[in-house]
C-alpha cells in the first residue's frame, strides 16, 4: 500500500523534465544553431547562424514550433524582417526591410497570404499581395486596391 501512495504522490506533484541548451554545427565546425531543448522539443529562445558565424535569426519556440517574436537578419547583420508567430504560422503585422524600402505586411489567418504597404524613405508608395512568399499583385493607388479587395482593410 505504501508504494502505491508514493507513486500517486509523484504523479500528483509532477516530474520536471530538464531543459538542455544545445548546439548544432555546420560541417566546417561553425555553429549552425543554439537553443533550449525540453522533452526532445525546441523551447524558449533559439539562435540560427550564417556559415560565417553571424546571427541569421532569433526567436522563441514553444512545443517545437515558432511562437512569439522573431527577427531575421541579412548576411550584413541588418534586420531583414521581424514579426510574430503563433504555432509556427506568421500572424498579424510584420516588417520587411531592404535598402530604403520598408514593407509593413499584415498576414491573414491562413498564415500564407499577406498584404503589404510599401514605403520608400517613410513615404507610402504602393501596396502588394503575396501568397507563400510569392508575389501576386501590386497596386499603386488605394482606389485600385479597394476595387480589387472590397472587404479588406488594414
Amino acid at each position: 500500500m505504501k508504494t502505491i501512495i508514493t507513486f500517486c504522490f509523484f504523479l500528483y506533484i509532477g516530474v520536471s523534465i530538464p531543459k538542455n541548451y544545445v548546439y548544432t554545427y555546420y560541417s566546417s565546425g561553425k555553429k549552425m544553431s543554439s537553443g533550449w531543448i525540453q522533452d526532445n522539443k525546441k523551447t524558449d529562445y533559439w539562435f540560427y547562424y550564417y556559415r560565417d558565424g553571424s546571427v541569421k535569426s532569433e526567436g522563441h519556440y514553444k512545443n517545437n514550433q515558432k511562437n512569439g517574436f522573431w527577427q531575421f537578419y541579412n548576411p550584413k547583420g541588418q534586420v531583414a524582417r521581424k514579426g510574430h508567430f503563433k504555432n509556427g504560422i506568421p500572424v498579424s503585422w510584420w516588417k520587411y526591410y531592404k535598402n530604403n524600402i520598408t514593407e509593413k505586411c499584415l498576414y491573414q489567418k491562413d498564415g500564407a497570404t499577406r498584404y503589404c504597404l510599401i514605403y520608400n524613405d517613410k513615404k507610402l508608395i504602393k501596396g502588394s499581395k503575396y501568397i507563400n512568399d510569392t508575389f501576386i499583385k501590386e497596386w499603386s493607388s488605394f482606389i485600385d486596391f479597394k476595387r480589387d479587395n472590397p472587404n479588406f482593410s488594414f
